[in-house]
């Protein structure tokens, strides 16, 4: 399986598992660099753009120049 593919199943599978939580749970978010606690809504956005983008896709959203 190609690794691109194995990410957004990855990715999916924890989408799944953020839905089945309570709305007021805080989550930690590795960026990759720093591992940064978030809201479940914030780690849902993340996780969508990641899938979108790849992984160093927008580096704005992720403290980058």
């Amino acid at each position: 399986m190609e690794d691109r593919e194995l990410l957004k199943q990855q990715i999916e599978k924890t989408l799944e598992i953020l839905k089945q939580l309570p709305d007021d749970r805080r989550v930690f978010f590795n960026t990759g660099v720093l591992m940064v606690e978030v809201t479940k809504k914030e780690a849902e956005k993340l996780l969508r753009e990641h899938l979108v983008e790849g992984p160093g896709g927008n580096t704005e959203t992720q403290g980058g120049e």
